[in-house]
């Protein structure tokens, strides 16, 4: 009998066998071989490749651009399009750089200018009747603001110790630096357009900053404010003086400031003039463009201001190495919205008598003397001045300032004003006068602040200007020639 069950169990187990083989939903898997996984899963979807945008190259520069789109570009103006300036302002760097310029034109100059302009024709309608030549010591490059003031001015002379400097080379600069120059451009303007006056120390870093070897010197920003202001480039010419204080071309043609140079480059302009016109234009842009020897100085100088902060040192003689320096400067011929014509010529030059950063003051520079007495000054303007003209280091062009001016407009870090309380002169004082900043409070004036306890005497000035850029502090003299030359 045991052998019996045994039999019909194995004859069980394999019929129970025989029926899973049967049921094809339970037969066994077969091995998952490459093939067999092919057919399993689903097929695969890839992902189209990323669309990579195209670096766009910086924009290519023709030799046709003429000095007024240069200084348009610059200033964030949008110039005539041409086909060589279409490549340039269609750029988004360029576009971006238009944009912050447009809207710090808009927050901090725009309601500064309609102010002053304001201002101006009320009070300084003497100045605006005589025009003549406007004298701009310690200046910088500060053109905007000589343009707020005195926009009837026919000859503008600027001078300070900033290097002239060339116009750029935009061939260059746009195939390497563009972007990078245009924000330099944003960071060098920025004190003139927010606080209305040049920070020395952080100009120089913005001007001369080795990533952007090509901004040199002061006349990219003088054509970045005409531009801004609506004005037309004319024409820049290198120049400098000769030894008889006569401003004369870099190449020693002497500048004769008697004829009309605008009329003659409007005849220029005449039909069958046009080739000797595009040759003149040609060589003044050859002229312009040559370096000037100041960037280098500056580079120099730039590594000498690190070794002296590191060595904790004192002193910026390397600044301006050369005692008997170059004069070098930059004329710019403009046109003004209102179709009026004028010039303005900037010069590098120490106006202390003894000598400053390494450069031989005027005792030792003759032709500039001989300059500054041939200037037939009728304003002078005198702003954030750093209270120059108050030492005694500076007596030679304090004299010349006091002896031919015939109108002067300044705030009280220009002349003290002892020099102006006598019969030979009329003032008018303006805004509020408390103290200098805490760096010049050894120029308290004690005389200045008596005049302004009288405050019925006093007149108004609704906007900020010079080192008090907090409402309500700023402070303004306008002084008018009555006859006679003052005791220097």
């Amino acid at each position: 009998m045991r052998y019996i069950f045994i039999l019909l169990l194995l004859v069980s187990c394999k019929g129970e066998s025989e029926k899973k083989s049967a049921d094809p939903a339970k037969a066994p898997t077969p091995p998952m071989t490459a093939s067999v996984m092919a057919k399993a899963l689903p097929p695969m979807k890839t992902a189209p490749p990323a669309k990579v945008a195209p670096v766009k190259p910086n924009p290519v520069l023709s030799d046709e651009l003429t000095l007024d789109d240069m200084a348009k570009i610059i200033a964030g103006v949008q110039p005539a399009l041409s086909k060589e300036v279409k490549p340039i302002v269609e750029d988004r760097e360029w576009v971006s750089h238009k944009k912050r310029i447009d809207h710090t034109w808009k927050k901090y100059v725009h309601k500064r200018e309609q102010e002053v302009a304001k201002w101006s024709k009320e009070f300084l309608q003497p100045v605006h009747k005589a025009r003549g030549t406007l004298f701009y010591p310690f200046s910088g490059p500060d053109i905007l603001h000589a343009e707020f003031f005195f926009p009837h001015s026919d000859r503008i002379v600027m001078i300070g110790l900033e290097p002239a400097g060339s116009v750029p080379n935009f061939k260059k600069l746009l195939k390497k630096d563009f972007h990078r120059y245009l924000a330099r451009v944003e960071k060098t303007v920025k004190h003139i357009t927010e606080l209305s006056f040049f920070l020395t120390k952080y100009m120089a870093m913005q001007m001369f900053h080795k990533d952007v070897r090509r901004i040199n010197g002061t006349l990219p920003t003088l054509l970045f404010f005409l531009a801004r202001l609506g004005h037309k480039i004319l024409s820049v010419e290198r120049i400098t003086l000769n030894a008889d204080g006569q401003i004369v071309h870099k190449e020693g043609r002497v500048i004769d400031h008697a004829e009309d140079a605008m009329a003659a480059m409007g005849a220029l302009s005449m039909k069958g003039a046009r080739p000797a016109m595009n040759a003149a234009m040609k060589t003044l842009m050859k002229a312009a463009m040559a370096p000037s020897p100041a960037p280098a100085a500056m580079a120099r100088a730039m590594a000498g201001m690190k070794a002296r902060r590191k060595n904790r040192a004192h002193g910026d003689d390397s600044v301006f190495p050369k005692n008997d320096y170059p004069i070098i400067g930059n004329r710019i011929a403009f046109q003004r919205a209102d179709g009026s014509k004028a010039v303005v010529e900037y010069f590098s030059m120490n106006l202390g008598d003894e000598k400053v950063l390494g450069r031989f003051g005027l005792k030792k520079k003759p032709a500039i003397v001989k300059f500054l007495n041939s200037l037939p000054i009728t304003t002078t303007y005198l702003k954030s001045a750093s209270y120059l003209l108050h030492r005694p280091t500076f007596k030679i062009i304090r004299g010349v300032v006091l002896g031919k001016t015939k109108f002067l407009l300044q705030d009280d870090s220009g002349l003290p004003v002892k020099h102006f309380l006598n019969k030979q002169w009329e003032n008018r004082f303006f805004g509020n006068y408390i103290q200098p900043i805490k760096m010049f409070a050894v120029r308290y004036q004690k005389d200045l602040k008596k005049i302004y306890r009288n405050k019925k005497k006093i007149g108004p000035l609704p906007f900020d200007i010079g080192y008090k850029e907090y409402k309500g502090r700023s402070n303004l003299m306008f002084s008018r020639r009555l006859g006679g030359s003052p005791a220097r």
